[in-house]
């Protein structure tokens, strides 16, 4: 019974204290004023006629408080709405520009003897996705695509990259990739960073999840066959 009444007063107290807050500007002003009113009027204080003024004043006070806080609220939710709003646009343009030839898996299978452990993250993302969590997949797909970038530079013995921005280094090997390859990263990675803002919801009002996850594909394992074919060339040589 104690546990639960203590239960029972931890999920009221913010709200009681929350409604105190509210009121204590409101009380004080009245407070003020009930007291102003009396030394004004040069009368022998009596508290019932005080209650009579000041409670009327603390009415008003927070009828004007609540009205306050209404608009205020109205200003936050249309801000959201607007936020919201420029995510959405955002990222699907950040989606239309990968190719469209992208939107489908490759034909062709990876150079690669066995999947590379950015390969085995995208294909648990995969899985995720054909069981309907579509967020949670993409999340770890744009993680299995950043480890495939910065795999693909090491090989290209740019061995700081662990420990350089995803952008820094996209720039750093734009050059070492075949031609049209670099656009289609960057235009990941910005889908990438507002993926990581998005919710389940607005990636649904997008409607372009599917055709994401193959470009992240797409992407991996170009990236991993080209490491491949680098650590292949150091080799022979």
């Amino acid at each position: 019974m104690v546990q639960y009444l203590k239960k029972k007063w931890d999920e009221t107290a913010p709200h009681i204290w929350s409604m105190l807050k509210q009121l204590l500007v409101p009380a004080i002003l009245a407070a003020c004023y009930g007291v102003w009113d009396w030394s004004s009027s040069g009368g022998n204080f009596e508290l019932s006629k005080y209650l009579k003024i000041v409670m009327p004043a603390l009415f008003f006070l927070m009828w004007f408080v609540g009205l306050y806080e209404r608009q205020k609220k109205r200003s936050s939710d249309s801000q959201s709405f607007n936020t919201l709003d420029q995510k959405l646009e955002s990222l699907s343009e950040a989606v239309n520009k990968l190719s469209p030839k992208h939107s489908q898996p490759a034909s062709t299978p990876s150079v690669t003897s066995s999947l590379t452990f950015s390969q085995e993250m995208m294909t648990e993302a995969e899985n995720v996705f054909k069981s309907g969590h579509h967020l949670a997949a993409l999340l770890q797909a744009g993680v299995a695509f950043e480890q495939s970038v910065r795999s693909f530079a090491k090989a290209s013995s740019l061995e700081e990259a662990d420990r350089m921005p995803l952008l820094h280094i996209l720039k750093k090997v734009d050059f070492l990739l075949p031609k049209g390859v670099e656009g289609e990263l960057h235009a990941l990675r910005q889908v990438r960073n507002q993926l990581a803002h998005a919710s389940e919801k607005e990636l649904r009002q997008v409607d372009q999840a599917e055709r994401i996850l193959s470009a992240y594909r797409w992407a991996i394992d170009t990236l991993e066959d080209e490491a491949h074919n680098k650590a292949s060339q150091r080799t022979s040589r």
